[in-house]
């Protein structure tokens, strides 16, 4: 998060949006059709623009509402978050960033340790007015779900 944080402070593009990606994340996407549309432009659409504005989006890959354990998250690798793809308002990504230190060092503290959707789950259940979840969870295994909620077409 050092890095994310470091871009969103530095903003080289000027821009008031931000996205992570993980580097694997398209690995064989365009050999897949339903995903050839958003291939060779821009993305996000800036028309879709307004979705991000104040608020982080994260791709929902289960009810959120169906464990409050944070410990149970860590332990039993339970997120209910991806983190291969998640972004929006750069300023509220900047506050994330924070929270997102804080929870891991509880995490350590606690002698607790899964992954970054753990994290990032437990920054969730403590603050879900940062984020806007996008529903994925009827098709789980459709890892490029963002990249068509955002698209223009």
């Amino acid at each position: 998060v050092d890095f994310v944080q470091g871009v969103l402070a530095s903003n080289p593009l000027q821009s008031d949006y931000f996205f992570w990606i993980d580097g694997g994340f398209a690995h064989g996407l365009h050999k897949r059709f339903r995903y050839r549309r958003v291939i060779g432009r821009p993305w996000p659409n800036p028309q879709k623009n307004d979705l991000m504005k104040d608020t982080i989006l994260v791709v929902q890959t289960r009810d959120v509402h169906e464990r409050r354990d944070i410990v149970g998250v860590f332990t039993y690798h339970d997120a209910m978050l991806s983190g291969n793809i998640w972004g929006g308002d750069r300023k509220r990504m900047l506050v994330y960033c924070s929270e997102f230190k804080t929870e891991l060092r509880w995490a350590f503290e606690q002698n607790l340790m899964d992954d970054d959707q753990a994290v990032m789950t437990a920054v969730y259940l403590k603050h879900p007015e940062m984020f806007s979840l996008v529903d994925c969870s009827s098709s789980l295994r459709d890892r490029g779900y963002m990249l068509k909620y955002l698209d223009g077409r």
